[in-house]
């Protein structure tokens, strides 16, 4: 199962990579931003914890794709988090003093 995650997520990451290129015309004039989103052991299943998140804006997303997407598209996001129980997606501009286990979030990386 762990296997199967980590291809998923490569893939979903692989996605958000090179889609912008195919859909986008480059003729110079757009401006693209690439950015990569990694779902770490450490991510999965854990959020920032409340006590100490760091500054974040929320939003409602689909899923943890949509909040991925929605997060590319922010300026200065670093992080998000997407939980799945409430559709509760966190787009954070530091990375957060501590994770905490929460079985219905993950937490994911920008690079």
């Amino acid at each position: 199962m762990k296997v199967f995650q980590e291809v998923f997520w490569t893939t979903v990451a692989g996605i958000l990579v090179f889609l912008p290129k195919v859909l986008l015309p480059a003729n110079g004039e757009d401006h693209v931003t690439v950015m990569k989103m990694i779902l770490s052991a450490q991510g999965k299943g854990r959020c920032p914890d409340d006590a100490t998140p760091g500054p974040f804006a929320t939003v409602k997303a689909r899923s943890l794709l949509d909040c991925a997407r929605m997060c590319a598209s922010r300026e200065g996001c670093l992080h998000h988090a997407f939980h799945k129980s409430n559709g509760s997606c966190r787009h954070y501009n530091s990375t957060p003093a501590k994770l905490i286990p929460d079985e219905n979030c993950n937490f994911m990386v920008a690079s």
